[in-house]
């Protein structure tokens, strides 16, 4: 019981000691905040100066001969009049909300929001596919015209090329022609390429052998 008595005692002590640090604590918030307070006042935003001005001007204005200022004059009835149609306005609200919330509308509300959100997905992924497809159809465009282009290049050359043997080939009968003699051998085999059916070439072939050896003929006899 003694011991018991002592630790009551203990306690009582920490328990008294706590209570003093935390009187000492909110006496200093206290004054911090007076401190604050004081250091708002003369810092503060233009819109609280305005009030104030206002308040001081109305002051000004409803104040009697003997300095008492007196209340129910025009602006007290305008601030009063603006005061009760907010505090009226805000219970309206209050009220229709909770309303609402008894109802369930809150989950019509929800519900159309998803909808919304739905919507504006799909208008969102429209928009990304037309502008895919706009830009597909571009390059295909692009691709189409280089395609065009190269092809009409091909089809010049091809022209082109054909002239090139054309010419070719008549350089080269002439020189058969004339039975000259500077034909190399390749090029005799690219006169017998030329020919499609073997008989023909053969007989180009053997025609050449002949004027081949004419000509050397005629030049022995010329010593």
């Amino acid at each position: 019981q003694h011991e018991g008595a002592n630790r009551q005692k203990e306690k009582n002590e920490i328990d008294g000691k706590k209570n003093t640090r935390q009187l000492e604590k909110t006496k200093w918030t206290q004054d911090r905040a007076r401190d604050e307070r004081d250091n708002d006042n003369n810092r503060v935003g233009a819109n609280v100066r305005k009030r104030r001005e206002g308040k001081q001007k109305r002051d000004k204005e409803q104040t009697t001969e003997n300095g008492k200022r007196e209340r129910g004059g025009e602006c007290d009835k305008q601030l009063d009049r603006r005061r009760k149609n907010t505090r009226e306005r805000q219970r309206e609200s209050k009220k229709i909300r909770k309303n609402k919330r008894s109802q369930g509308a809150g989950k019509q509300q929800r519900k159309e929001d998803i909808e919304d959100s739905k919507s504006r997905k799909k208008t969102k992924q429209k928009q990304r596919r037309n502008r895919r497809e706009k830009t597909r159809g571009t390059q295909q465009r692009i691709a189409t015209a280089i395609e065009t282009t190269r092809k009409k290049g091909k089809e010049e050359w091809k022209g082109k090329e054909q002239e090139r043997n054309k010419i070719k080939v008549r350089k080269e009968r002439r020189k058969r022609d004339k039975g000259s003699i500077g034909r190399t051998a390749t090029m005799r085999q690219v006169q017998l390429n030329s020919g499609n059916d073997k008989r023909k070439a053969n007989e180009s072939k053997q025609d050449n052998e002949i004027k081949y050896s004419k000509a050397i003929n005629t030049i022995g006899k010329r010593k």
